[in-house]
């Protein structure tokens, strides 16, 4: 049995972000005894079936799965494999980079290429993308807006059409981008976010790579791991790279030296090539057509 719970690392749900100070099983004993109720469950039942033997093994479905911002809060999907079955893979291309640091809109994401384009940002080992959130393994539990960074000029934006229809994720989402750098090495840190009618925009996946450019450009896939998570009508999904976020990621030195030894840094300049090899794919459960 695999369960895949609208969760972070430290057992925050989705459907209580950002979580209220009597939900929060960190400082609440009461949110902390509902917490362990729910979080325990499907521990019990597989120890039932594989320790005390009390269920027969097909009393357990394969994979339990719940569907960020689609299910009840409680309910819980089963299916016999993961992805499910119906799965597609639908691919938005990176387009318009010259907008891509104009603001929080920035370039598109678009279902075919427009045309090809370049977008820079320069990394500055002085001056540093801020990680949102002050705990990044309790995520939910502020479940922050990050389109207060979007006006950096250091952080690239690539924004969808809204949605028409509820567009269900579910399975693995990965990003192949091509970048250069002036730096022999650079840092990748990649999300796609959900933006709301009101602008705010929030993390449904990411991911991070650092990627050897010495010998000029580079393709690369980075992957933003697997997703289960409802973009609603009315929202956007919008693709953010930035090649640094502290303190949670070590900073990237823009030398050739280790970022935990570096004794130099300088800045440097990152180019991401927009091309038709320029994507987000995304794995869709066909309910509709979003865009």
């Amino acid at each position: 049995m695999t369960p895949h719970d609208s969760t972070d690392h430290e057992g925050y749900r989705l459907p209580d972000a950002p979580v209220a100070p009597e939900n929060d099983h960190g400082v609440d004993d009461d949110a902390l005894g509902r917490h362990l109720a729910k979080y325990v469950a499907p521990a019990a039942d597989f120890f039932d079936v594989f320790v005390r033997e009390t269920r027969p093994a097909s009393s357990l479905s394969r994979v339990q799965w719940h569907l960020g911002h689609g299910d009840d809060p409680l309910e819980f999907r089963t299916s016999d494999s993961w992805p499910p079955a119906g799965v597609e893979v639908r691919e938005l291309v990176i387009s318009d980079g010259g907008r891509a640091t104009s603001g929080a809109m920035g370039g598109r994401l678009t279902p075919d290429l427009q045309a090809e384009s370049t977008a820079t940002w320069v990394h500055d080992p002085d001056d540093l993308v801020p990680v949102s959130v002050i705990n990044p393994f309790a995520s939910l539990l502020e479940y922050p807006d990050e389109s207060g960074l979007h006006s950096r000029p250091d952080v690239l934006t690539f924004t969808s059409e809204v949605g028409s229809a509820d567009l269900d994720l579910v399975g693995p989402i990965d990003v192949t981008l091509t970048v250069g750098s002036t730096a022999p090495t650079t840092d990748l840190i990649v999300k796609v976010l959900d933006v709301d009618p009101g602008g705010a925009a929030r993390v449904v996946a990411w991911g991070d790579g650092q990627i050897d450019t010495a010998d000029g450009d580079v393709e690369a896939t980075i992957e933003l791991g697997h997703v289960a998570y409802r973009l609603e009508a009315g929202h956007a999904l919008r693709l953010q790279i930035a090649s640094s976020e502290f303190p949670a990621f070590q900073p990237h030195p823009g030398t050739g030296e280790p970022a935990w030894s570096a004794v130099e840094t300088r800045p440097s300049t990152q180019t991401l090539r927009c091309s038709d090899r320029s994507v987000v794919r995304l794995s869709v459960l066909p309910t509709g057509v979003a865009w």
